[in-house]
């Protein structure tokens, strides 16, 4: 991703770790799909996709977008879980 495409992606302030987002995700998700193909997750300091195609894209392109460490934002096995477990 260019500078110039970082800076336009949208800033949101959805948790999606968050325990009311498990209490009903959907409308976090519609907002979401609706904010941009990319958006970034302020509290996580992470970029996210919610939309078919940029997450098919995403999952069928590990030399691009790969985690050697697994796809969690945290490495519980250095600090304290942040939830319960699911």
């Amino acid at each position: 991703m260019t500078a110039t495409e970082a800076a336009s992606v949208p800033h949101l302030d959805v948790d999606p770790f968050a325990l009311e987002f498990f209490a009903d995700p959907f409308p976090t998700h519609e907002r979401l799909r609706e904010a941009a193909p990319v958006v970034y997750l302020d509290k996580w300091n992470v970029y996210g996709v919610a939309r078919y195609a940029e997450v098919h894209a995403v999952l069928n392109d590990p030399a691009t977008f790969c985690s050697s460490r697994g796809v969690g934002l945290s490495d519980f096995s250095k600090e304290k879980p942040w939830r319960p477990a699911s």
